[in-house]
């Protein structure tokens, strides 16, 4: 494993420390098909900020909540992971209505509803971390419908971050405290990629989706085009 990008690639894109409305401990984003960018709070915020950068605007927020990751469908709702309501929340950019999309099955409800993802036919593939450092279940999957529940039910360290293939036939999942990245087959083979020996790759201490550390973070960071960085050897 090699680094592609460091934080010295990266500058400053929205400041959100001393502005009203504050950027509050932001987790996951999600990018508008217009250029504006969407990220959450951990009071259930969630927020705008303009294609350039300059302003930010508070468009909804959950009574209570903490929004982790999010991602929009093909008609602009944006999917809300909530972590203190234990579901996925669905929010009409259009009209600021906001509802309950998903939370479970019958069977099982989310624990800590982590990070979505959509493939190309509309299905919402949803982490649920289940515990802190408590290996459980899994991964869910639901219809544009809100009806689903749990697609891959083997234990998984803290499930985290979710990205489809281009071709669709993989989720990746970032495995934090397993410190692996794993990939089942979602057409209903498991690949094993690194999750088969378990071994950590050098220089990692868990893997996530869009975090930033345990500290409460304020602002975000973009990475210039063409300034990717790779180490030198011996580095």
């Amino acid at each position: 494993m090699e680094t592609v990008l460091d934080i010295s690639a990266g500058r400053v894109f929205y400041d959100g420390l001393l502005t009203e409305p504050m950027l509050d401990h932001p987790e996951g984003l999600a990018v508008h098909r217009d250029g504006s960018v969407w990220c959450g709070g951990e009071r259930g915020q969630v927020y705008r900020i303009e294609p350039d950068g300059r302003s930010i605007e508070q468009v909804a927020r959950t009574e209570g909540g903490f929004s982790h990751g999010m991602a929009f469908d093909a008609d602009d709702n944006l999917y809300v992971c909530d972590l203190k309501h234990a579901a996925v929340l669905r929010l009409d950019t259009k009209s600021g209505s906001l509802e309950t999309f998903a939370d479970g099955a019958d069977a099982r409800g989310i624990n800590i509803c982590n990070y979505p993802a959509f493939d190309a036919a509309g299905n919402l593939y949803v982490s649920d971390s289940h515990a802190f450092k408590e290996p459980g279940p899994g991964i869910f999957r639901f219809s544009s419908d809100g009806s689903g529940g749990l697609w891959y039910g083997e234990p998984v360290n803290f499930a985290n971050g979710l990205a489809l293939s281009p071709d669709g036939d993989h989720l990746y999942v970032a495995e934090t405290f397993g410190h692996a990245i794993f990939r089942p087959d979602t057409r209903g083979r498991l690949r094993r990629g690194t999750r088969g020996s378990r071994r950590p790759p050098r220089g990692t201490a868990g893997w996530a989706g869009l975090r930033c550390g345990g500290q409460p973070v304020r602002r975000l960071l973009r990475a210039e085009p063409g300034a990717s960085r790779r180490p030198r050897r011996g580095g």
